[in-house]
């Protein structure tokens, strides 16, 4: 199954909008609708979201396993990535509260 097509059947089947999605990926709805078009594809980070809300793989998301749970190789890097991100976030945040103004 293409991209696309999966991000569409798991968000209905979870009773999602694509608002209520982009908002858990921190996205315009805009840009969420352009995944499921087809027109984008999800960056790294979008997808690993997306596979943790859904409880799938990011394999079977791409259309590249059949096993749709995530393995605890996958939960491990999600859980690293999402440190990461946070820790960024933050040292950005303090990087724009120190500057003069």
């Amino acid at each position: 199954m293409e991209v696309n097509k999966a991000l569409r059947r798991f968000r209905e089947e979870f009773g999602l909008s694509q608002k209520d999605v982009a908002d858990q990926l921190g996205i315009l709805p805009q840009a969420y609708s352009r995944y499921e078009t087809g027109k984008f594809q999800p960056k790294v980070n979008d997808l690993l979201k997306l596979a943790a809300t859904y409880n799938v793989s990011t394999d079977y998301l791409l259309g590249l396993s059949n096993a749709p749970q995530p393995s605890r190789v996958d939960e491990v890097f999600f859980a690293k990535i999402e440190a990461c991100s946070r820790e960024l976030q933050q040292a950005l945040q303090n990087e724009m509260d120190t500057r003069p103004q």
